[in-house]
C-alpha cells in the first residue's frame, strides 16, 4: 500500500511554521543558539528535520482518516487545515 504523501507546498508551510515557533520558544531561553536564523539562513540537515516533523503530523492526522489541503478562505492566508 502506497502512503499518502503531503503536498510539497503544505508540507514547506507546516516546516516553516515548526521553525517559527521552534524559534519563539527557544530565543527565551537560549538567545545565542546557533538555530536562532531564518529558515533560508539553516542547512538543509535542519529544513529537513522540520520536513520530518511536518510529515509526520501529516502520517497522524490521515491514520484517523483526514487530509490536510490547502485552505479557501483568503483569511487564513493559505494556512493549511484539516479536513
Amino acid at each position: 500500500m502506497t502512503r499518502p504523501h503531503l503536498r510539497w507546498e503544505i508540507r514547506e508551510r507546516i516546516a516553516r511554521s515548526i521553525h517559527q515557533n521552534f524559534q519563539r520558544r527557544r530565543l527565551e531561553h537560549k538567545p545565542s543558539d546557533p538555530a536562532q536564523v531564518g529558515w533560508n539562513e539553516h542547512d538543509e540537515e535542519y529544513r529537513n528535520a522540520n520536513r520530518a516533523q511536518a510529515d509526520a503530523i501529516y502520517q497522524e492526522v490521515a491514520s484517523v482518516g483526514r487530509r490536510i489541503v490547502p485552505s479557501r478562505s483568503p483569511a487564513e492566508k493559505s494556512w493549511p487545515v484539516v479536513r
